[in-house]
């Protein structure tokens, strides 16, 4: 896992698994993303969403690269439902790849969704997601492979 903090008020978070045989692979537990507030003030997780994002009280916003879950609870949720992978020995791979912003309306949230996107998947140990941020676009760049 690797956490990019950015100046644009933004945290990437990506996942990336190496297989050491082959094997139908069950990742777990899953990362959960929740809210919390004071007694008597409602901050629902998903007050707007569309495919890949999700909005809270247009305070903070969730982009994934992948479709998220379709059923959202209130207080929380996972990034992904991807759990199950078949894979062969010394193959990559990862399950999320997520960008959270603080701040952000829903409106800017969606706009911004489709900028957000797997460049390419963990080969080699590297994972590669861009957006779009203060300064324009950028990929971030993750590398996992062992020295």
């Amino acid at each position: 896992m690797t956490l990019v903090s950015l100046d644009d008020s933004a945290t990437i978070y990506l996942t990336a698994f190496r297989a050491h045989k082959r094997a139908h692979v069950n990742v777990g537990p899953l990362f959960a993303m929740g809210t919390d507030a004071p007694p008597g003030f409602t901050k629902p997780v998903c007050q707007y969403r569309g495919t890949r994002w999700l909005n809270m009280s247009d305070h903070l916003a969730f982009i994934s690269a992948d479709p998220l879950p379709s059923n959202i609870p209130a207080d929380r949720f996972f990034m992904t439902t991807k759990r199950t992978f078949q894979v062969r020995r010394g193959e990559w791979f990862s399950p999320a790849g997520l960008v959270i912003y603080t701040r952000q309306d829903y409106a800017t949230t969606e706009a911004l969704a489709p900028s957000v996107k797997w460049r390419s998947q963990p080969r080699n140990g590297r994972v590669e997601l861009t957006l779009i941020g203060d300064d324009g676009t950028r990929t971030i760049v993750a590398d996992f492979a062992e020295e």
